[in-house]
């Protein structure tokens, strides 16, 4: 019992920390570039184009709450996220149809945190662990 109640506490902190500080970090290369504008296209537009060079399942959880809150602005012509320089896309998506970059970095690593937590919790489930 002592060990879940330690354990709580971490996830609790762990929670805060990560909260905190993805509130001032700027964008990785592959967020903004793969990850949340291929997510995106799909979940809005239903095109999987985008989402060929890895499994799409993790693109499409963290545009998710983007898509959600957002609704972010995509084009309708196809030419334009069909194109094979998908990092033109990608600033675009960012910087010109969308003016709230920083709400998307910030809502599309949620997931990823709520997964950390729940994984925690998992963990801290199983009985025969201590």
């Amino acid at each position: 019992m002592k060990y879940t109640i330690s354990v709580i506490l971490l996830l609790c902190l762990f929670a805060v920390m990560a909260v905190t500080s993805i509130m001032q970090k700027s964008g990785t290369c592959d967020e903004i570039a793969h990850h949340i504008p291929s997510g995106a296209v799909f979940l809005l537009k239903g095109d999987l184009k985008m989402a060929t060079d890895s499994p799409p399942l993790p693109k499409y959880i963290v545009a998710l709450p983007t898509i959600f809150f957002l609704r972010p602005n995509i084009p309708n012509d196809q030419r334009i996220w069909r194109n094979e320089d998908r990092a033109a896309f990608s600033r675009d998506f960012f910087f010109k149809y969308n003016n709230f970059s920083k709400k998307m970095i910030f809502l599309s690593r949620l997931p990823v945190i709520l997964f950390g937590i729940l994984c925690g919790f998992v963990f801290v489930g199983k009985r025969d662990v201590w």
